[in-house]
């Protein structure tokens, strides 16, 4: 669900100035947006989101009334790459026959949902080492209140059925004159609204620095655990087909929509 303003669109023009406003906040120009053919009968939609900087933000409040909307007979959507919160990303989402709608919220503000598609493929990958990266942050921040210091993060990623990995990450932690090394295991699993989130966390130190090291992160878990990265907010909670995880030396997830 994208908020684009006071107005709705009503002819091409309007409808790629409406989405250029969205797309500015996020660090990108009026060029983002092309649309060929006549509205509301589209051939293409395409948006480049290369370079685009986004960030947690609430949900907008549900729609109350249906305003219409616009066809895109092709939907091409790109980051390559784009950034969450401030950790890099690449995205790809591709529909055909798709249909868009337009809503009024309570408050009188306009917003834009992909309502159907006859085919649609959604597709986002993160490197490794942005997910190393990530953790490293999170584990910093619950070590510095110790007095500890988080020196590297090594993280594998196995299979572990169609919708989840199993995620391996060992940690260098130094405190005081001491190094150790502590062990986080848990599971990245996709919900059925195409977020991702972390679940069963757990772990262990190496000798007694690393235990006690590693009971000073066990609080933050509950913190980590309870934050999902939301991408299925591209496809404004359009139904899924199927959802694919995988690992290696990037997590990819790929998910495709459409029919009915």
């Amino acid at each position: 669900m994208i908020p684009i303003g006071p107005e709705i669109p009503r002819d091409a023009a309007g409808l790629r100035a409406a989405l250029a406003g969205v797309l500015a906040p996020l660090g990108l120009g009026s060029d983002a947006v092309a649309t060929a053919g006549d509205f509301p009968a589209l051939s293409r939609l395409d948006a480049c989101l290369d370079g685009a900087k986004f960030a947690r933000h609430p949900r907008p409040e549900a729609p109350a009334v249906d305003e219409g909307g616009f066809f895109a007979r092709e939907v091409d959507v790109r980051a390559r790459p784009a950034s969450f919160e401030g950790f890099e990303f690449q995205a790809a989402l591709h529909a055909e026959d798709a249909v868009f709608g337009f809503f009024r919220d309570p408050s009188g503000g306009v917003m834009l949902r992909l309502v159907r598609a006859t085919t649609g493929m959604f597709e986002v990958t993160v490197p490794r080492s942005e997910l190393e990266r990530a953790l490293h942050t999170l584990a910093s921040r619950a070590a510095e209140k110790q007095g500890a210091e988080i020196k590297s993060v090594a993280l594998e990623l196995t299979p572990h059925g169609p919708r989840k990995l199993a995620v391996r990450a060992v940690v260098t932690a130094k405190a005081m004159l001491f190094s150790t090394g502590i062990t986080l295991t848990g599971v990245i699993e996709i919900t059925d609204t195409l977020h991702i989130r972390l679940r069963g966390l757990a772990c262990h130190g190496d000798g007694m620095i690393g235990n006690l090291a590693a009971g000073f992160l066990r609080p933050r878990f509950a913190d980590i655990e309870a934050r999902e990265i939301p991408m299925g907010r591209a496809l404004g909670g359009i139904a899924l087909r199927s959802v694919e995880i995988s690992g290696g030396p990037e997590l990819k997830i790929r998910a495709s929509f459409g029919g009915e």
